[in-house]
């Protein structure tokens, strides 16, 4: 038995221990867990949650640069909002809700490293921390891309696949594993150790969304549960504690199809998270659920029918979070953007691009790839095309970049040459290829380069996972189709 809220709360049986390979919490555990969930955030209209979005200008320096500043691009910034490298303040300037300068030591920089920013803002109940970051990747550029699989396999997978930090400015993962999630911790040398399993008896085959719900200072995450007659699933909360070992939270909703995304942001900006969550696969609606500050959620103001895909940016750069998703029938259908108004609403939705020929699964992206500071769209079409729609910074795009892909392979973009412009990293059948950005929307494809263990799929993730300053990549490794860790050669 727990108490939460002053309510006694008991474990179900499907999520003990009877049976399951899988430890839990001991009892003193979850019940410290939930007593610090217990300390729900508080609604502070006028201090809402920072988010980073994109990368942040420059995305890459030299070892032994000078001090120089740093350009962070986002939303929900305010006056007084610091920009933390590797979790120590850095004098900040703030610009506008959208954009801060802050200002990076030349010993920041002096070895080859990553940083790894994020931005609090303090507010009268305390600091508020973004659950987003960048990292600004510190090393030498490379003309190419070279890459050796890590020792140890991450024993988690998809549908669910997180990047996060439990406090360490290391890059953390979460995934599913068998019936239940797990992080793997990141010790900084690119070794992870596994935490606590979390249980779950019927996980959906969608996706999952972390954040900080509860203002306890550890991250948490929503995902769906399905019940025993697989017909409806429940969106459920884990509460994150110490070491990355989950409480179980509450159901805020019970629905007739699993999510395929969650989207995590405070969009009324009142200091607390809430979730934008999809119509699964063009079933259902699309609607954004506001957080109480509990780790709990209620149905907000937005409701959208048929939208997947969904990116979140701030595209016409006032630091309002706004929503651009595919409302999507195969064959047809279009790309829509939302204008958030910044109290949970948002304005009539705005096409973009009608009937854009979508490919089968289309993923679309949002990155800064000429580095202006606005937020380009990206869209893959069904001729193997990539369209780069540069933003304008108001709401509006300019006429698509085109670039060839394999359509039988995964792409994904980060500075991979570490030269401060985004690229490509397409990924194959023991083969990944860099396109390598141009810095003006297109990109030039560079050399193919063979791992034999690397098999296609997804999803993957994109980081510096052993702090060298060059991105790596999770992949799928061949025969076991187990998911480790490609680290790029020094």
């Amino acid at each position: 038995m727990l108490c939460l809220n002053g309510d006694v709360q008991r474990v179900p049986e499907e999520y003990s221990n009877a049976g399951s390979p899988f430890q839990l919490p001991s009892r003193r555990s979850w019940y410290f867990l939930f007593a610090v969930a217990a300390q729900a955030a508080t609604s502070q209209p006028g201090y809402p949650v920072p988010q980073i979005i994109g990368p942040t200008h420059p995305s890459a320096v030299l070892p032994g640069s000078l001090h120089f500043t740093l350009d962070v691009y986002g939303a929900n910034f305010i006056n007084g909002s610091v920009v933390n490298w590797n979790g120590s303040a850095r004098t900040t300037t703030f610009l506008s809700a959208h954009h801060l300068w802050a200002q990076i030591n030349a010993a920041d920089v002096a070895l080859p490293t990553s940083g790894f920013i994020t931005v609090t803002t303090n507010s009268p109940n305390g600091p508020i921390k973004s659950s987003t970051y960048a990292q600004v990747l510190v090393h030498q550029p490379t003309t190419h891309f070279s890459a050796e699989r890590a020792a140890a396999v991450l024993n988690i997978g998809p549908p669910y696949m997180l990047a996060h930090t439990t406090g360490t400015n290391r890059v953390d993962v979460t995934g599913i594993v068998n019936v239940g999630f797990q992080t793997q911790l990141n010790n900084g040398d690119g070794t992870f150790t596994g935490a606590p399993t979390f249980a779950v008896r019927y996980p959906g085959f969608g996706g999952a969304g972390m954040g900080d719900f509860n203002g306890d200072g550890y991250m948490d995450f929503v995902f769906p549960n399905g019940l025993s007659d697989q017909t409806s699933w429940e969106q459920k909360v884990a509460l994150g504690g110490p070491g990355a070992a989950y409480a179980r939270g509450g159901t805020y909703t019970t629905i007739s199809i699993s999510p395929w995304q969650y989207l995590v942001g405070d969009f009324n900006q009142d200091g607390v998270l809430d979730v934008y969550q999809d119509a699964g696969f063009g079933n259902g609606i699309s609607e954004i659920f506001t957080g109480n500050g509990d780790g709990i959620f209620s149905h907000g103001p937005f409701v959208a029918a048929q939208d997947n895909y969904a990116v979140l940016g701030d595209f016409n750069n006032d630091g309002k979070l706004n929503l651009i998703s595919i409302d999507y029938v195969i064959g047809i259908g279009a790309i829509k953007m939302y204008l958030g108004n910044g109290d949970g609403t948002f304005q009539k939705p705005r096409v973009i691009k009608q009937n854009p020929s979508l490919s089968l699964v289309p993923i679309l992206v949002s990155t800064d790839v000429n580095g202006d500071g606005n937020a380009d769209l990206i869209y893959t079409d069904g001729n193997s095309q990539i369209h780069v729609l540069l933003g304008n910074g108001d709401g509006t795009f300019r006429n698509p970049k085109l670039t060839n892909y394999d359509a039988t392979t995964m792409f994904y973009f980060g500075d991979f040459n570490s030269d401060g412009r985004e690229d490509i990293l397409s990924v194959g059948f023991g083969t990944v290829t860099l396109l390598a950005g141009n810095g003006d929307g297109t990109f030039t494809a560079g050399s193919m380069v063979s791992i034999p263990s690397l098999r296609n799929g997804g999803p993957t993730l994109v980081a510096d996972f052993n702090g060298d300053g060059l991105l790596d990549f999770i992949g799928v490794s061949q025969p076991n189709a187990a998911y480790v860790v490609f680290f790029q050669q020094q």
